[in-house]
């Protein structure tokens, strides 16, 4: 007979379930999220019981014996991401005995049989569509609404994302649980990593290669600073791997295979703390964010910022970044105008609030709604 949840569990503990479908392969930005708060739970709630459901082996060590994982091995393991979440979580998590299950991917499980906390990290579909692969912003226009005014509770990863959320669809987030530095890379900039990436000096970017990220605009914006002759002796080093529809038009393409336009792919943290700080300027030049974890990282290295001008990352980015537009001509001026300022040095409050407090915000949304039926 099968278990209901909500009767499930001690008044020591949870059992608690997580769309883990990001944690396999490569982890990108929400994968990271997730994982640091995932370690961070584990200290928060030490009576509690975890329970991961993937598609696949995890790339990351669980944080102690409480962590169970459950990968779908059935015909469902081939559905695109959005559409496994909505549609396989629920066949997956009916044997445990859950109290809560954390929607970490935002979309809530179809017929979730205990209440859901979900994390809201953006509203690509409805602001930046065209910047999201078909399947996914599919998935997200059928059932995104549904999922945030569904959900017990909803944690932003940022107030600009929780005031999107109440402004477009009328619901309230109940918490803000905001990303902060990985720890590796915390460690890394703490034990004095240093040394000079490349001899000439260059501007950096961070993230996944995608529409989204407007790399194509920063790539030209550079390509016109050289072509006037204003930045000669500059390289632009894009850190990232590729990602959803990153090919660029012929014209930018040929701008990125100009020597002075390095690629170097996914970099381990130690080295991502040794290219922020030997970059003349980093540049975010994104068209949108629910948040910008790279530019809290730059901040505690010290580096230049050049920013587009989003509540979000005016959020991540602090009071001493550069906010601009997200044209060529607008990234090339913000350059220029970063590059006669003194670098700022490194920010104490970008490692302030760290993960501990986004994990406190989460465990106690799941606290509160597993109460419901407890």
């Amino acid at each position: 007979m099968e278990t209901d949840g909500r009767h499930c569990g001690s008044a020591a503990g949870l059992h608690i379930g997580i769309d883990a479908r990001v944690l396999s392969g490569k982890l990108t930005g929400i994968g990271r999220y997730i994982s640091e708060l995932m370690r961070q739970l584990d200290v928060l709630m030490p009576d509690s019981q975890f329970y991961l459901y993937g598609r696949g082996p995890l790339s990351i060590p669980l944080p102690s014996s409480r962590w169970h994982v459950r990968t779908d091995r059935g015909w469902g393991a081939k559905l695109p991401g959005g559409f496994w979440s909505r549609l396989r979580l629920h066949a997956l998590s009916r044997r445990d005995p859950l109290n809560v299950f954390w929607a970490a991917i935002t979309l809530l499980p179809w017929r979730a049989r205990v209440p859901v906390v979900t994390t809201i990290y953006d509203l690509n579909h409805v602001i930046v569509p065209g910047s999201m692969a078909l399947t996914n912003r599919l998935a997200h226009s059928l059932w995104f609404g549904t999922s945030v005014r569904n959900a017990a509770s909803r944690v932003a990863i940022s107030q600009g994302t929780a005031d999107r959320t109440r402004d477009i669809y009328g619901v309230v987030c109940e918490a803000v649980a905001r990303p902060a530095a990985p720890a590796d890379f915390v460690q890394a900039l703490a034990s004095g990593a240093r040394g000079q990436p490349r001899e000439r000096p260059y501007l950096l970017s961070v993230g996944t290669h995608e529409p989204r990220k407007n790399l194509a605009a920063l790539i030209e914006a550079v390509g016109m600073l050289k072509l006037r002759g204003e930045i000669p002796h500059h390289d632009l080093v894009l850190v990232g791997g590729k990602g959803w529809g990153d090919k660029l038009p012929p014209h930018i393409r040929d701008l990125a295979s100009e020597p002075w336009c390095v690629s170097t792919g996914f970099v381990s943290d130690a080295s991502l703390v040794q290219w922020y700080a030997g970059a003349d300027a980093f540049v975010f030049p994104s068209i949108y964010e629910g948040f910008g974890i790279p530019l809290v990282e730059a901040r505690a290295c010290g580096t230049r910022i050049i920013a587009t001008d989003l509540p979000e990352l005016r959020e991540a980015g602090g009071g001493n970044a550069i906010y601009t537009g997200t044209s060529p001509s607008d990234i090339a001026d913000a350059i220029l105008r970063s590059l006669a300022t003194p670098h700022p040095g490194r920010d104490p409050d970008a490692l302030e609030e760290g993960w501990a407090a986004s994990a406190e915000a989460l465990a106690e949304q799941l606290w509160a709604s597993a109460s419901i039926t407890r």
